[in-house]
């Protein structure tokens, strides 16, 4: 797959025009090539299943010690060997919990987003469709979570795109969010889906660049969004038609 070659900017903090802003171009790590990866989850009913047990933790101990389990900065040593236990157990459930909230509700707007657009689905083609949105929903946000951690990302936009500029970081812009986004999409068979490279603003300093997925047969505008950038490594996702951004396909990617 093919880089952009420009530094793409989201103008947030304007204070950050007073630094000298030094070009990208030049040679740069090798995308992230994802290994495949198959859930053998269903999204919807492991989401299910996930929040039930985590209502029934929360039910079957103290509202007082599970505000305690969330309260930042609380001394863990301060507590119980057995409340250090019951902690983890249950910070570690709450996070899968929001993971699979992500895949699951992801999941649900790859199918609805293809259904408006292919109503007369076949009963069996929708289940191979509802499948692949399934994979792809789960890579996507599986594939979020390592890229946050790989990029390091730990503040705004923005400011991470600074952090590029000066050295201290190699990847973690719009641009590389989209690339490595695509790979992780591309490791998936989707011949329901056809994946886009979307620009907006292209040569401008409010450049912005995501991956897009859109039902196969269907015009690039019909696609999803996937943006983990402008919210500094969380998963958010939109209709490309209901954002704010004035998208169109980049000729440099190759839909597929």
């Amino acid at each position: 797959m093919t880089s952009k070659k420009k530094q793409s900017f989201y103008p947030v903090f304007a204070f950050l025009l007073f630094f000298p802003v030094l070009s990208l171009a030049g040679d740069k790590p090798s995308p992230i090539i994802p290994e495949k990866t198959i859930t053998p989850y269903d999204a919807d009913i492991r989401h299910g299943e996930v929040f039930k047990t985590l209502a029934d933790f929360k039910k079957n101990n103290r509202m007082s010690l599970i505000r305690q389990f969330e309260e930042k900065g609380k001394p863990v040593m301060s507590m119980s060997r057995q409340d250090r236990k019951k902690r983890k157990y249950y910070l570690d459930l709450k996070r899968e919990a929001e993971f699979w909230g992500y895949a699951s509700h992801l999941k649900r707007d790859l199918v609805d987003n293809y259904l408006a657009v292919h109503k007369n689905t076949p009963d069996d083609d929708r289940t191979k469709m509802e499948n692949e949105a399934n994979e792809i929903a789960y890579s996507v946000v599986k594939g979020i979570e390592k890229l946050r951690d790989f990029y390091n990302i730990h503040t705004f936009p923005l400011v991470h795109n600074f952090i590029i500029d000066i050295g201290l970081a190699s990847r973690g812009a719009c641009k590389h969010w989209a690339e490595d986004i695509l790979n992780i999409i591309n490791t998936v068979e989707h011949p329901h889906f056809v994946t886009y490279w979307a620009e907006a603003h292209p040569g401008k300093m409010t450049e912005h660049n995501v991956a897009v997925i859109a039902p196969q047969g269907a015009p690039f505008s019909a696609g999803i969004l996937i943006d983990p950038w402008r919210t500094a490594g969380e998963p958010y996702w939109s209709l490309v038609v209901e954002d704010s951004h004035p998208w169109r396909m980049w000729e440099g990617y190759n839909p597929r």
